[in-house]
């Protein structure tokens, strides 16, 4: 098996302002939707994140979402 793209995904209930934080550092949008969204640098290496709300369907169950403490 040969992986593709690996990305953290992190639950936040601040979409847009965590798309808008990671644009300004120069990332851009791959795909966005209403709870989800992934970013991606545009380097030679590129490297990617992913963000989406808590309430998504398809939130897996575990850490609670990032207060922004710690």
């Amino acid at each position: 098996m040969r992986l593709q793209d690996v990305y953290p995904l992190i639950t936040t209930d601040k979409l847009d302002e965590t798309r808008e934080f990671y644009r300004r550092l120069g990332f851009e949008v791959g795909f966005e939707s209403e709870r989800f969204v992934w970013l991606y640098s545009g380097s030679q290496r590129p490297f990617g994140l992913a963000f989406m709300k808590s309430n998504h369907p398809s939130s897996p169950p575990g850490p609670e979402t990032f207060s922004g403490k710690g």
